[in-house]
């Protein structure tokens, strides 16, 4: 940031030319994927200048279990796509009236009724790229596995069209050792609900995951948010009353969301509690503040509205785990 300003206050001179730079990447923004799947068609976003959010169902045509090192998601409009969530589904049950569904739409409803086979593979935002799973871990892909997407667009009055997909990695047969799963903690596990922020207020939430029935192993975690989020802080405590530090924002910036790798597996002992600390702001001071004067805000997937989330990767506890430094392909 220091850097850009004195770029800027030097009045931002054009550097030097780069010649023979070469073309830009296409497709995948590291090394090559194994499968690759996109929406079957261009989808016309609606120039309503509101949130919008959509479903689309993207055959993979995986055959038989297997499991993936890593995904991608490619967004085909870079400018309208907020962010895109990614789950998977084996029934078929969605593959017909899903594909650019709307939220809002009561027809939703039916396909919410369909059981996920996993119900968050992934969450993209801008700033993220591809993630890879350490070496000797992956996320399981059941045979005839599909991916739904989740996708929010931004407000434009501009017609726009987009064309998103998702490209994974999958695993040779001899690399997974461990399963990856998904821990998610949301707005219902808050314990001082109402997820209400009065208008000009700086209200405090607590989340707690309850006991721990059994031990975990952390990779990963993912705190999200929406304009009015501060800070954040997420630690466990375990039935000894130690406490295991997880992560710390002090100034959320809702640009800049990212998963958090850890260097090393954190062992969440059974009987533990995971507990979350999320500060908002919804007063005029808050320059994020979508709202002047401000409005009472709750939960919501509008960029207007509020979330609360905390989102992990997780492997089954095996003894060892403390000491395990996670390796990573270059």
């Amino acid at each position: 940031i220091q850097q850009f300003r004195k770029w800027a206050d030097a009045g931002a001179q054009m550097g030097l030319e780069i010649i023979n730079a070469g073309k830009p990447l296409s497709g995948t923004q590291s090394k090559k994927g194994d499968l690759h799947a996109e929406m079957g068609e261009d989808f016309s976003i609606p120039s309503t200048n509101k949130d919008d959010f959509r479903f689309f169902y993207l055959p993979t045509e995986l055959k038989e279990e297997t499991f993936i090192t890593g995904i991608e998601f490619l967004p085909g409009n870079k400018k309208r796509v907020h962010h895109s969530r990614i789950m998977v589904d084996t029934t078929g049950k969605a593959i017909s009236g899903i594909n650019g569904l709307s939220e809002m739409d009561t027809a939703v409803y039916k396909f919410q009724k369909i059981p996920l086979a996993d119900e968050f593979l992934y969450g993209w935002v801008p700033g993220n790229y591809v993630f890879r799973f350490p070496i000797g871990f992956g996320k399981k892909m059941p045979a005839k596995a599909n991916l739904i997407l989740n996708m929010h667009y931004s407000p434009s009055i501009v017609d726009d069209t987009d064309k998103s997909g998702v490209t994974l990695f999958l695993a040779k047969q001899r690399m997974i050792k461990r399963e990856v799963k998904t821990f998610l903690l949301r707005e219902n596990d808050i314990t001082n609900k109402p997820f209400l922020i009065p208008a000009g207020e700086r209200p405090t939430f607590y989340m707690s995951s309850g006991v721990i029935e059994k031990d975990m192993s952390l990779l990963t975690v993912q705190p999200h948010a929406h304009l009015l989020g501060k800070s954040f802080r997420a630690f466990a405590i375990t039935s000894d009353g130690d406490m295991i530090p997880l992560v710390k924002v002090d100034a959320w910036d809702f640009d800049w969301q990212t998963i958090y790798q850890f260097d090393k597996l954190v062992h969440i002992p059974a009987g533990s509690v995971i507990l979350m600390e999320g500060s908002y702001d919804n007063t005029s001071d808050n320059p994020r503040n979508p709202f002047f004067p401000p409005r009472d805000a709750g939960y919501g997937w509008r960029t207007v509205d509020e979330m609360m989330n905390l989102i992990f990767y997780y492997t089954d506890y095996q003894t060892g785990d403390e000491t395990l430094s996670l390796e990573y392909e270059e």
